[in-house]
């Protein structure tokens, strides 16, 4: 059986940054500690990126990896994900009354669902476990991990460039070999949003069998 990869991409403005007064060059620059809080990127909001090469997967998460590769650390899904990265790796819970034929009455909405009852079942089981997220304040639905995702992680745009150089570039020939053209797009995806300095860029994945 394959195995796939989804990714999401994700920025923030950095944590210590120069804020220019009015927007106006030669203003008197105030430094500001910023928390900001990460936020999807627009490249893969609607969509997770994916590119299936086992390399690759093998040193950003250590999964497939018959080569035995190095690996970034294993760190799991980020706890500060952005709401629109949990509800892509969440699933959410459908009262039973609410679900309709087939789940027909959720079709415009984005993310997978899952009815009350069988979520319920998996609980028990301990097949998946409940996550809070805040999604709106008053929100009445419930949030599951999928049992069909694994090996969730993520990375800095530094990481995933020692990554693909790993997998794809030739030293010695001083070339890039293989299906290397979507790693390097998404790569120049994350290089772009951190360009200027203000905004950091990482990416958030997991995989399916």
């Amino acid at each position: 059986m394959g195995c796939d990869i989804h990714l999401r991409l994700e920025y923030r403005v950095k944590k210590e940054t120069v804020s220019i007064v009015d927007g106006n060059p030669m203003s008197n620059c105030e430094k500001q500690v910023y928390k900001d809080q990460w936020q999807p990127c627009g490249l893969t909001l609607h969509e997770e990126w994916r590119d299936r090469v086992y390399g690759m997967f093998a040193v950003l998460s250590n999964v497939r990896n018959y080569w035995d590769l190095p690996h970034i650390e294993e760190r799991g899904f980020p706890e500060d994900a952005s709401v629109n990265t949990k509800l892509a790796y969440l699933m959410e819970v459908v009262p039973d009354e609410e679900w309709g034929e087939d789940g027909e009455k959720f079709e415009y909405r984005s993310g997978s669902f899952i009815d009350t009852t069988r979520a319920e079942e998996w609980l028990k089981d301990g097949d998946v476990e409940e996550v809070k997220i805040d999604r709106y304040p008053q929100s009445k639905y419930r949030y599951i991990t999928n049992p069909d995702y694994h090996s969730a992680n993520w990375c800095t745009t530094e990481e995933m460039e020692n990554c693909i150089n790993t997998i794809f570039f030739n030293k010695e020939h001083n070339i890039y070999h293989s299906d290397f053209k979507e790693w390097l797009a998404l790569l120049g995806a994350m290089k772009g949003y951190e360009t200027g300095g203000f905004y950091e860029c990482r990416a958030v994945f997991w995989f399916d069998n």
